[in-house]
C-alpha cells in the first residue's frame, strides 16, 4: 500500500511480510536521512497500537497484530549519525541504499525486515533503473506518465 496517512504525514509504503508482520518504508531525500529516520520511527510508533484495527478492517490481509512493525529507510547515502542512530534502535529500522536500480540493505542480519523488501519493490511497471523511488511513487498510484498528459 502506498501513500497511507500516518501521524501528521503520509507513509511512503506499507507492506505485509510473509509471516504477517507489517513493514513501513520511507524514502529520505539527500541530506535528510536523520530526519527520515525520526519520521519513520514516529510512524512505527503510531502504527503499532493500530495493527489490530487494520486486521479487523482487512482480515483478508492476514496481518499479525502481535508482531512489532518494522521499518526500512531508503536513501542514496547515510550520514554516520543516521547509521549509529539506526543501529541503536536494535533492528527496528533497517537502512537501505538506493544505488540506481537496486537496493542494498546495510545489514545482512535478519530482524524480520528483509523478507518484506520484495513485496515492496515489485511494481507492475518498474521505473527506469536511474530513477529514485520518490520520483516514481505517484506513477504507481495513477499509472499516468508525463507523456500521457
Amino acid at each position: 500500500m502506498e501513500g497511507l496517512l500516518g501521524v501528521e504525514a503520509r507513509i511512503d509504503w506499507a507492506c505485509r511480510c510473509p509471516r504477517g508482520g507489517v513493514t513501513l518504508v520511507h524514502w529520505a531525500e539527500p541530506g535528510h536521512d536523520l530526519a527520515g529516520l525520526t519520521h519513520l520511527l514516529a510512524q512505527l510508533s503510531w502504527l503499532e497500537p493500530r495493527l489490530a484495527d487494520w486486521q479487523q478492517l482487512a482480515p483478508e490481509r492476514n496481518l499479525d497484530a502481535n508482531r512489532t512493525p518494522a521499518g526500512i529507510l531508503l536513501a542514496r547515502t547515510f550520514s554516520a549519525r543516521a547509521v549509529l542512530a539506526a543501529n541503536a534502535l536494535g533492528g527496528a529500522i533497517q537502512l537501505g541504499r538506493w544505488t540506481g536500480g537496486a537496493i542494498a540493505l546495510e545489514s545482512d542480519s535478519d530482524h524480520g525486515v528483509a523478507p518484506a523488501l520484495p513485496c515492496v519493490l515489485e511494481p507492475e511497471d518498474p521505473p527506469p533503473s536511474e530513477t529514485a523511488p520518490s520520483e516514481w511513487a505517484s506513477h504507481f498510484r495513477t499509472r499516468l506518465r508525463h507523456e500521457d498528459l
